[in-house]
């Protein structure tokens, strides 16, 4: 039966049937799924991870929870990606890897950030250069 948990920081959350919350060195509570687990990044901040999925962390020492039969990659800023099962990652100029989910595409806008872009989903630039998701 679903129960709540509160966190250090005053925020409930709701823990699923079977499942367990835990917290972080940042006082946030975090629901973990039945047969799955929870990591804790060197930034304080836990993570919750799928049955069959694990945890990466980056440079940064954010922890990133990555599905099962997914990877990680980690960008030139330090950062991780969680890319999921069959994805690909794109990095764009600024050095961030983005996660591209199997059947989407990445665009890249003038101000060097890259975008997952959608199956079904185009993107268009505006005048600053920022790529936006349109259906």
């Amino acid at each position: 039966m679903p129960h709540k948990l509160t966190g250090r920081d005053g925020v409930s959350v709701t823990i699923p049937a079977g499942g367990h919350g835990l917290q972080g060195r940042d006082g946030r509570m975090v629901a973990i799924p039945k047969g799955g687990h929870g990591l804790e990044g060197r930034d304080g901040r836990m993570v919750a991870i799928r049955a069959g999925g694990h945890g990466l962390q980056g440079r940064d020492g954010r922890m990133v929870a990555t599905p099962k039969g997914g990877h990680g990659l980690e960008g030139k800023d330090g950062r991780m990606a969680a890319i999921p099962a069959g994805g690909h990652g794109l990095q764009g100029r600024d050095g961030r890897m983005v996660a591209i989910p199997k059947g989407a595409h990445g665009l890249q806008g003038r101000d060097g950030r890259m975008v997952a872009i959608g199956p079904g989903k185009y993107g268009v630039e505006d005048e600053k250069g920022r790529i936006r998701v349109k259906r």
